[in-house]
């Protein structure tokens, strides 16, 4: 079944307004604090590749493999205040589920309805895992 044009693209709105809405989800992850410090000593010295925190293993080798969400976590707590990194969190993962909806229907060729319903099984299978973490940006 062949949908009006402006009918499909009222449709998409509305289903990337809900997933970004639902997306939203509050910043109970404490390791933000470490991220946003991390980010600014990244910003500050640049790149650091020993250890900074702890006391017992200050001055080891340390790999910030996670240095680019680092620096824009940062970078949006102190634009836009705190509570931006939810809200940009909620962006990565409506792209994300975006780009799934769009995999399945142009690379595998899945009609509207079976790509929507396989994005929101990936969707809901990786629920537990959105909040502002690198794994979820990168």
């Amino acid at each position: 079944m062949t949908l009006p044009k402006h009918l499909d693209r009222i449709i998409n709105a509305v289903a990337i307004a809900i997933t970004y809405i639902v997306s939203i989800v509050p910043l109970n992850d404490y390791d933000i604090w470490f991220h946003l410090k991390s980010g600014q000593l990244i910003l500050q010295k640049g790149i650091i590749h020993y250890d900074v925190f702890s006391f017992t293993a200050a001055g080891r080798e340390w790999f910030p493999h996670e240095w680019l969400f680092e620096v824009v976590v940062y970078f949006l707590q102190q634009a836009f205040g705190f509570e931006s990194i939810k809200y940009f969190m909620a962006i990565v993962i409506t792209l994300m589920i975006i780009l799934a909806y769009l995999t399945f229907r142009k690379i595998f060729n899945a009609n509207r309805l079976a790509a929507y319903t396989v994005s929101m099984f990936f969707y809901v299978s990786v629920w537990e895992y959105f909040s502002a973490r690198p794994q979820v940006f990168a």
